[in-house]
This record gives C-alpha cells, structure tokens and sequence, in this order.
C-alpha cells in the first residue's frame, strides 16, 4: 500500500514491456542478410557503425601560424575544459535550464527533474558523469572567448552575397579537410525567399545544396512564416494518442492518482512546448483538452461521462482542482511573455530582428501586426 502505483501490475507490466521492447532479437544488414543470435548482432552494430564511422579519411595538417592568429584558449583554460566536474556544478546546469525547453524523447522537461530533484538527482549526477568520464569537455568556460553571440547558431547569408557562399564553402571544405568532418548534403538545404530564379540557381550551383521549402520541421517543431492550420498540429495531437496507446493495455490497472501524474509529467509537456511558441488553432487547443480528459476518467481513447467538470479539474489545489494546465490559458499566458521581451527590448537576438524588421523604433503597444504572422 506504501509503494502506491510503484508496486502494482501495471507497474509490474510496463517493466516487462519495457525490456521487451528494448531487447533486439534478430536485425538485418545492408545486404539483407538476418542474424538471430546475440553474438552475429553485436557484430552486425559494429560492422555498420565501423563502415559509418571509422573509415579512414586523410586529413590536411592545421597550420598553427593561422590557429595562433584567432581566438586560441589559455592554459588555464585547456585545463578547465578537463577538470572533474562537481555535483554542485551539475546541480547548478540543471536549474538553469529554462522549463520551457523541449522536453526529451521520454517526455519530460527540465521542470520535471528541477521539482523532483531530491528524488532522481543521484541519478542524474551519476549519468553526467559517466558521460564527461568518457569524454571531457567543458566549453561554457571557455565559449564566450571563441565564439560571438551572433555565431552559436550557424547561418549561411545565401541570398544577398554569391561572393560570400564560395568563400563559406571553401571555409567548410577546408574544416574538412583538417578535421575530418563532412557537411551532410542529403540533410542540408537553403531556404530562399524574396529573388529570381536565376539568382536561385546560382546560389544551389554554388553550395551544391537542395532548395529547402516552408514549413519545415526543427526538432520537431514545425517552423513558418504563417500561422498554423489544423492539419499542421496534427503531429503534435498524434504523438499524445500514440503516448496513451501505449499505455492503454494497463491504464485501468492504474489509479486516478497515477494517470494524473502521467497528465501532468507526460502528456501536458507534450503540448506545452508548442502553446511557447505558437498561437495555437482553438480547435486544437479544445482536442488537447478532450485527449487528456479522456485519458484521466476511462484510461484510454474512449468517451466515458467525466467524474468531475473539466474546467474544475483545472483549478489550483487551492480552489479544489487537480491543477492541471488548461491549454488555452496557458498558450495566451506563455506568449504574453514575449510581448514583455519585445516592449523591453530584452538582449535575445530574434528581439533585435523584431524590433529592427517590424517595430521599427515604433512603440510596440501602437504597432499591429499582419493577421496571418505566426506570432500573433
């Protein structure tokens, strides 16, 4: 009874599940040949990683005269990029990781190990460590003397400066040269707007890219000029159902208490990055709802006559709810922030572009928008 949802069958089950699922039982190579025993799968990961990887690519000196004549570290500063980093140091990253950041591949974001920190914190420092142990580089000490604001995201000014695209590509045929590294073609594009189609041409000649088209996805948030249509927020709905699917087989074998926290921790996280950025469809905000609505009362998909009014399940524990984010008024409360950004004229690089593209040194609360911007 102590254990609660920790010593259950649904627990007990998804355990199961879980190994199941990550256990690889027979795989196929490049060649289409299957093997089925441990030993021939192990080898088969190392053959296709050692083919991916490890192929033996000659590599141009570095010339030292042009390293030493930019931005090179100290000594003190190499040895602080390979120093054993401290539990505290660890602690201190994890709180200043913004909630609003994109929540992992198991659905949860850094609010989620901020508030129970007392609880997965030793695990949490372990796994840091295991992986600077296998690998240590600390560049935050260090960045800000390498590295411009302006150049931690990599941009390629296409579209006003042919000139400027051979000198970029020469630059990165070089880095290849020294280091080793390829650019990816198959996953690099241009996203051209505004010139001809000569012009067009030229600048794919040039880079040897593909023309890329809006909207794209970036780590799977769909990026536009526009605002977004229903049928553009169906990925975001889709891998909420998927989520539930999932756990459907055991949903009735866990309490109202255990699927609240999955509401919360899980399903609410899902969404809650997307109601940051964009101005969401109502009739996709009122779909989250029903989804997470569904999910609480029956444990699955299906409609069953709800316990509770949503719109109470919604309130504070304080006013007898259950605290659950209403997603309507958390899109509009997430992107009123950004209203405060613009009018104050916050150091974030995409305010300046804002203020310098569309304000214009006009006062914000004077300025209207175009209806269909992405951001309105």
């Amino acid at each position: 009874m102590n254990a609660g949802d920790e010593n259950t069958h649904y627990f007990h089950c998804s355990i199961k599940a879980r190994r199941s699922q990550n256990r690889v039982l027979s795989i196929k190579d490049m060649s289409g040949r299957d093997y089925n025993t441990n030993a021939d799968i192990k080898n088969a990961f190392l053959v296709y990683y050692m083919a991916l990887l490890g192929n033996d690519h000659y590599v141009t000196p570095v010339c030292l005269d042009v390293v030493r004549a930019g931005s090179t570290v100290s000594e003190e500063q190499a040895t602080a990029m390979i120093r054993d980093i401290s539990e505290e140091e660890i602690r201190s990253a994890l709180m200043s990781i913004p909630a609003d950041k994109y929540p992992g591949p198991d659905g949860f974001t850094s609010q989620f190990f901020k508030d129970s920190y007392s609880i997965v914190g030793p695990d949490v420092i372990a796994a840091v460590k295991e992986f600077f142990n296998f690998g240590k580089l600390l560049l935050n000490e260090v960045l800000g003397d390498l590295v411009s604001s302006n150049q931690s995201a990599f941009a390629l000014d296409l579209m006003r400066y042919f000139s400027s695209i051979k000198i970029r590509m020469h630059a990165l045929k070089t880095f290849d040269e020294a280091l080793g590294l390829k650019v990816n073609q198959e996953k690099s594009k241009i996203y051209m707007n505004g010139i001809s189609p000569g012009d067009r041409n030229k600048c794919l000649i040039l880079s040897g890219f593909r023309v890329g088209n809006f909207p794209f996805r970036y780590l799977g948030i769909l990026i536009s000029f526009k605002r977004l249509f229903v049928n553009e927020c169906n990925k975001l709905t889709e891998k909420m159902v998927v989520r539930i699917r999932s756990w459907s087989w055991g949903a009735r074998k866990l309490s109202y208490a255990g699927r609240l926290v999955l509401i919360k921790a899980v399903l609410s996280q899902l969404h809650s990055y997307w109601c940051r950025i964009f101005v969401l469809p109502s009739s996709v905000l009122k779909k989250i709802d029903s989804i997470c609505k569904k999910y609480l009362w029956p444990g699955d998909l299906n409609y069953k006559l709800p316990l509770v009014a949503w719109n109470t399940c919604c309130r504070p524990l304080t006013e007898d709810g259950l605290d659950i984010i209403n997603c309507s008024d958390w899109n509009k409360a997430m992107l009123a922030k950004y209203t405060w950004w613009i009018d104050s004229k916050a150091d974030h690089l995409w305010i300046k572009w804002v203020n310098a593209i569309y304000i214009k040194g006009r006062d914000w609360w004077s300025y209207s928008p175009s209806p269909s911007s992405s951001w309105t």
